[in-house]
């Protein structure tokens, strides 16, 4: 939906009455203030923004008004629903929580509210995970493209059920997922897998032809990565190495389709030094972040001066 047609939906809702349309007018008139504008504008137009959510409260939020913060309420301790990002009048990035009503029941209210029409990022907390999960394979948010799991060990193969909303996503992320079951994800660009270092092992066996960015933790590096997601271009990876996979990274062609490159918490001096011997190689990329491991200062000073503009190392 344009800025135009939201500031006539404004105008309709608030012909009718609707606390909606007072909220959408607002923000629009927040988000069309140039940057130059004078603060006291910008912070008029902010608390008139922080009245009206706090004076319909009830409205805005449904059967999840008391699980919601508010204004006149700050100190609530759990809660169901946080929105993170407003546009237009409208949620764009939710996070839900079984705070009160169980997470999928959370999900399900969440989704009937009118100000979660156009919810494009939505971040699963405590709660009942696979429940949660069946409960948007059941009824996918149209304009869903991002999705992050919080914990609760949430497994893919309960996202394997979830074809229809799998199908539109752009980003997945899933913190202390441990076990991958094959999922197709043909939008996905970003993909975040996080799992604990003493989990058993983990297969990960998803077709992702969009793949740009990879990003995971204790999981052993593939060396089919680049066949698998020709499309990947930004690789972040902590944990465990296959023996010899950095210095077969820094002499493969795959290198050079890089532009952002982080390995973390387990490399060594001899990694390092590894780097610094294909530093020619490495001259492409806007970044080569190790300042998540520790190498000596020995170490880091022997290879400093050969190293090229890209690599980031930890200060000391």
């Amino acid at each position: 939906m344009s800025t135009d047609e939201r500031a006539v939906l404004g105008d309709q809702l608030q012909q009718r009455g609707e606390p909606q349309g007072e909220l959408i007018a607002l923000q629009l008139a927040l988000e069309a203030l140039p940057a130059t504008a004078p603060r006291v504008r910008r912070s008029l137009i902010e608390r008139r923004i922080a009245a009206c959510l706090d004076q319909h409260h009830d409205t805005f939020y449904g059967a999840l008004a008391p699980h919601v913060q508010r204004l006149s309420r700050p100190d609530l301790w759990q809660r169901a629903l946080e929105v993170h990002r407003w546009s237009g009048g409208f949620a764009t990035t939710l996070l839900l929580q079984g705070a009160g009503p169980s997470l999928h029941e959370v999900v399900r209210i969440a989704r009937e509210l009118p100000i979660a029409r156009f919810v494009r990022r939505l971040e699963l907390g405590v709660g009942d995970h696979p429940e949660a999960v069946v409960e948007l394979a059941q009824a996918p948010w149209p304009h869903l493209r991002e999705l992050v799991l919080f914990a609760n060990g949430v497994r893919i193969a309960d996202l394997s059920r979830m074809a229809p909303l799998l199908a539109e996503l752009e980003l997945l992320q899933i913190h202390y997922a441990i076990r991958y079951a094959t999922f197709e994800a043909p939008a996905l660009t970003t993909l975040q897998l996080w799992r604990r270092r003493d989990d058993s092992a983990v297969v990960l066996d998803a077709r992702m032809p969009a793949l740009e960015e990879l990003n995971y933790a204790w999981f052993a590096a593939e060396h089919g990565v680049f066949d698998r997601y020709p499309k990947l271009r930004r690789l972040t990876f902590y944990g465990d190495l296959t023996a010899g996979w950095l210095e077969q990274l820094m002499r493969s062609p795959n290198i050079e389709r890089l532009t952002h490159l982080t390995p973390g918490y387990l490399l060594g001096d001899a990694d390092l030094e590894v780097l610094a011997a294909h530093a020619h190689r490495l001259a492409h990329l806007e970044l080569l972040d190790v300042s998540n491991n520790v190498f000596s200062a020995q170490a880091i000073a022997a290879v400093r001066p050969r190293l090229p503009p890209c690599v980031k190392l930890r200060r000391r």
